[in-house]
């Protein structure tokens, strides 16, 4: 065999890697496509477990002073309006971390878009000079103004 003739077995076999690399790239794409998916899926999730679980904390708050109801009218002495106050603080700080959440696209639209319940509404215009951060508050009056 001459060099001309092993020089253009070279090339054959040196295309044949490059096409394999290149098959083998798409390949590691395509997974790495479908775990950052599946990633995505389960930050999702574990958000909403998350909100969930500090939701049903508060619920238990509630349910144990049930003067921190969603009525200002059931407190009626000074220690019962700071736990309904607190309660407030713990409802909005949890909605206030989801809103970080939702912003950055880690919480559903429908999960944020709970805001348009009446009591809350009432509760937030109560309670929205507490200090949170200020973008969430244009957030949360915007979402309530309609």
């Amino acid at each position: 065999m001459n060099r001309t003739n092993l020089s253009a077995l070279a090339d054959i076999v040196g295309s044949i890697g490059v096409v394999v690399t290149l098959i083998y790239v798409a390949m590691q794409t395509e997974r790495l496509a479908r775990q950052t998916k599946q990633n995505t899926v389960a930050i999702v999730s574990n958000s909403r477990q998350q909100s969930l679980n500090a939701e049903l904390q508060l619920l238990r708050m509630i349910v144990d002073y049930p003067v921190t109801g969603l009525s200002y009218e059931a407190a009626t002495d000074q220690d019962g309006l700071r736990r309904q106050r607190a309660v407030d603080l713990a409802f909005f700080r949890i909605r206030e971390q989801q809103w970080f959440q939702f912003r950055d696209d880690q919480l559903d639209q429908a999960t944020w878009q709970s805001y348009s319940n009446p009591r809350i509404a009432q509760r937030w215009k109560q309670s929205s000079s507490i200090g949170y951060a200020p973008r969430f508050v244009s957030a949360v009056n915007e979402a309530l103004a309609g």
